[in-house]
């Protein structure tokens, strides 16, 4: 853009000297005067001009050419087209207000000025017809904000535009729209039409008899004084209820042609060539087509922008609104998923329900639960009764008198004194997410650690409540941690105690990823080096397809057993897994045999 105002000496690409045309307006002043006061009366009127786009950061500068910039609020303006014309000052000012209305409208009203474009494009009368009602609503709309332009409007009106008195010698559908855009613009005009125009203005003016003026309401910029009128309803009644019936105008003015000149081809545009001419004469383009393809694509990319950035601030805050989305918020903020996530994985809880509480039952083996029994003597049961030696003689005397009670004899019973669950155990589950298993082994794997860890977490609430039953002793310690291991090793679930939805979540959707080489060398090298605890159970329990790679040594194995590890691998349809494992490995092919197959490793090492 080019801000000129501080230019002393102006020439525009056709050479035209701003100073030199604005002497040839009667006015002494130089270029640079001549622009400081177009520049002044924008800065002073900058708030209006920001009301008319809507935008509140709206500049105008002085320049070579039209260009606008939405993102800053820069609208460069060129007065060259009307320092041609042999505008004032005023008058410029004027003309670039109304040209500014009309941007205003592609920003405010788009699909209404897209209609617009597409209809002017349709021929020349159609042109004629849309930008003379256009023109009015422009003009009435800078008019409210900018009272003091009305004047100005007048003058141009009277001295550049619409000087004539006597239409009658247009075309009829011309002496129409001159006719009222004289009437809207200048009060008290007495031009002259013919009568079939004059009587069709006046149904306008009194429409169907109601009194209501169809031509003003149409082009007005209040509907009420807290309403503006819609640019959208004003295109409505123009198009729908005014144009058709200047049609007939149109068609009559055609036949009148084809009857003098007898062309009787179908170019509606024939014999009124010299009225369109005059037309572009009375109002011709501020802008070049450059100009204007470019401020149009410009103001279809703001626009566009700004109706998704609306789109989206609307879909924001309905969701804020919403209590269920700001829990899914909340629910993404502490767990990085969403809640369909966590509805996923409990659906699939529910699934395998079964199997979960069997492989429960299987990992509390891995507990120690003793229970120890002695006798004692009580009253009130049947399980057996006992001779009681201090008691011998009043027993014999009870029994001669018959009597069927006896305090010889007394009821004995079983009472479990001592029973004590104890174990510190630690659970490390590890998952093969390497490349081979993609696919159906990966959802297997995934529902497979979703198995073990709910189970896990199910062993543990039974322990809790048990806490709460009498005569049961707890003194159990169970940690648990998940790596998944492919191209190199993660840790979804550090050890610790207790299983969080976010492990859970973090630990599925991790295994269900398979991707990248097979390094589960690197992987069980770490789990040896992690220091050992004698008084705890150090279990680890590997799920993967088998397809170990070449580099890991069995010994490793051997490596962890020796430091007090107990090792099991569940094999996922490939028997690879005894090369390393030998007798602590086994073979499934569906999750559901894990309780089964695990059970049976367990009882032979614990």
């Amino acid at each position: 853009m080019n801000d000129l105002t501080s230019t002393q000496t102006l020439f525009f690409e056709d050479g035209l000297d701003l100073a030199g045309a604005a002497g040839r307006m009667g006015a002494a002043i130089d270029s640079e005067e001549l622009l400081k006061q177009i520049a002044q009366f924008f800065d002073d009127e900058v708030s209006t001009i920001g009301k008319l786009f809507g935008l509140s950061n709206v500049s105008v500068l002085v320049g070579r050419k039209w260009e606008m910039d939405l993102e800053t609020g820069e609208i460069t303006v060129d007065p060259k087209s009307f320092v041609d014309r042999n505008f004032s000052i005023n008058d410029i000012e004027n003309a670039i207000i109304h040209e500014l209305v009309r941007l205003a409208d592609k920003i405010r009203d788009p699909k209404v000025m897209q209609q617009y474009q597409r209809f002017v494009k349709a021929g020349q009368a159609q042109e004629v017809f849309a930008a003379i009602f256009m023109n009015i609503h422009d003009d009435k709309y800078k008019n409210a904000l900018l009272p003091h332009m009305q004047d100005v409007d007048e003058h141009v009106y009277r001295q550049h535009i619409m000087a004539d008195t006597n239409l009658t010698s247009m075309p009829r559908h011309y002496q129409f729209l001159y006719k009222i855009i004289k009437e809207e613009m200048l009060p008290c005009d007495g031009t002259l039409v013919s009568p079939e125009v004059r009587e069709l203005i006046a149904s306008f003016r009194n429409f169907k008899g109601s009194g209501q003026d169809l031509i003003k309401y149409s082009t007005q910029y209040a509907k009420s004084p807290t309403e503006l009128m819609p640019l959208n309803e004003k295109y409505d009644v123009w198009m729908k209820v005014i144009y058709p019936k200047w049609q007939k105008l149109l068609a009559k003015d055609r036949a009148d042609y084809v009857a003098r000149k007898g062309d009787s081809s179908n170019d509606q545009e024939s014999g009124f060539t010299d009225s369109y001419k005059d037309f572009k004469q009375r109002f011709p383009n501020a802008m070049s087509f450059q100009e204007q393809a470019q401020i149009d694509q410009a103001i279809a990319d703001y626009t566009r922008e700004q109706t998704t950035r609306e789109r989206s601030e609307a879909i924001k805050d309905r969701r804020e609104a919403d209590p269920d989305f700001r829990r899914a918020e909340q629910f993404m903020r502490e767990t990085g998923h969403s809640l369909a996530d966590i509805e996923r994985y409990n659906a699939e809880v529910e699934q395998w329900r079964e199997t979960i509480d069997d492989l429960r039952d299987v990992l509390r083996k891995t507990l120690n639960e003793n229970v120890h029994t002695h006798r004692r003597l009580t009253g009130g049961h049947n399980e057996g009764a006992i001779l009681t030696p201090e008691h011998l003689a009043r027993t014999a005397v009870d029994l001669r008198l018959q009597r069927s009670e006896s305090p010889a004899f007394s009821d004995y019973n079983r009472r479990i004194s001592d029973h004590k669950l104890s174990g510190k155990t630690d659970f490390v589950f590890a998952f093969d997410c390497s490349r081979s298993m993609f696919g159906e082994r990966a959802k297997n794997a995934a529902t497979s650690a979703l198995i073990c860890l709910e189970a896990l977490a199910g062993m543990q609430r039974d322990i809790s409540e048990a806490e709460e039953r009498v005569g049961f002793e707890i003194d159990v310690d169970i940690r648990s941690a998940l790596y998944t291991f492919g191209e190199g090793f993660s840790l979804p679930k550090p050890i610790s105690h207790g299983l969080t939805t976010k492990e859970r979540l973090d630990a599925y959707s991790e295994i269900s990823k398979a991707c990248g080489k097979m390094t589960s060398a690197s992987f069980f090298e770490h789990i040896a080096k992690i220091p050992t605890d004698h008084e705890r159970k150090q279990i680890l329990i590997v799920i993967t397809d088998g397809e170990f790679n070449a580099d890991l040594n069995p010994r490793i194995i051997d490596k962890l057993l020796s430091h007090g590890w107990i090792c099991y691998c569940l094999g996922i349809g490939y028997d690879a897994i005894y090369d390393i494992f030998g007798s602590n490995g086994s073979r499934i092919i569906y999750p559901s045999s894990l309780p089964s197959k695990l059970e049976k490793l367990i009882e032979g090492n614990i």
